[in-house]
């Protein structure tokens, strides 16, 4: 039998889903979970033990857009370091130039 397409989405997400009954469940990617609380029903609404209530394309958009800023910023200090180093090392050079 084929999965739904909701169902391959997750897991292509890097959600690993275990089915039960017809309900596949996994630690919800949203929360620091121990224990399975994200229930993926395909004819029915996704949720959490928490209520936390959803649509699967909402909260994955919202993963994304907080992926992309974090790596944005990463990225940002990342590069102010590089540039701080980069005059830390000029500075160096120019110093031993006046030393010798």
């Amino acid at each position: 039998m084929e999965k739904p397409e909701i169902i391959g989405t997750i897991q292509r997400g890097g959600v690993e889903l275990r089915q039960r009954g017809r309900s596949y469940w996994a630690n919800c990617p949203f929360h620091d979970d121990k224990t399975p609380s994200l229930k993926v029903d395909p004819a029915r609404l996704t949720g959490t033990f928490g209520g936390a209530a959803m649509t699967l394309k909402e909260e994955l958009h919202r993963k994304a857009l907080l992926h992309d800023q974090a790596a944005t910023l990463f990225r940002q200090e990342a590069d102010r370091h590089e540039s701080e180093a980069k005059r830390l090392r000029e500075e160096a050079a120019r110093l031993e130039e006046l030393g010798q």
